[in-house]
């Protein structure tokens, strides 16, 4: 097992991903192997598992959320505002953890008809607090690092509704991975 968790840290190092297919064919083990390697770097700190393998872990993942939000924070509003303009009376939304996803949020609170499903701990206490009355706090394990609901459980609420628009935010697009979030 050493020595495919080193090599997947090298793989890592060199292209800023690792693929379970990838290591599963290199090594001749099943994917399952890999996803445990991979989830052991991740509770190590060294990378951040994704739907099909894994990323170097976001650098400003673990800082607090309103130095998040500094960052990059005209852009994010600007993104907001943007997404805002998608929004119509009575229709079902998702909206994902995030700090773009939360400048968006801010909008929401103009729109009581809608009913807005949400993962980010922000985003819930935000509208809460703004006496939104149709929020739905999709629960699972607190990812305190991230602010937010995570682990199966939110997946399967999820899967089981039909949203007319789901707002996430990625971190990157990959030609071979497609759309991804570091964090």
């Amino acid at each position: 097992p050493e020595d495919r968790l080193q090599y997947a840290l090298a793989e890592l190092e060199r292209h800023g991903r690792v693929s379970v297919q990838a290591l599963a064919e290199h090594f001749q083990v099943s994917r399952e192997t890999v996803r445990r390697d991979l989830k052991q770097l991740e509770l190590e700190g060294h990378l951040r598992c994704i739907y099909g393998g894994g990323v170097k872990p976001r650098p400003n993942a673990d800082e607090p959320i309103a130095d998040r939000m500094r960052l990059n924070a005209r852009e994010k509003a600007r993104i907001g505002e943007c997404a805002a303009t998608l929004l119509r009376d009575n229709i079902k939304i998702f909206v994902d953890t995030g700090t773009t996803t939360l400048a968006f949020a801010k909008h929401l609170r103009n729109w009581p008809d809608i009913t807005v499903y949400t993962n980010s701990l922000d985003i819930v206490a935000l509208l809460a607090d703004a006496g939104h009355p149709n929020l739905v706090a999709v629960g699972g394990d607190v990812r305190a690092s991230y602010r937010a609901f995570m682990g199966p459980d939110p997946v399967d609420l999820v899967t089981r509704h039909l949203f007319d628009i789901a707002f996430v935010s990625i971190a990157t697009v990959d030609s071979r991975f497609g759309f991804m979030d570091l964090g």
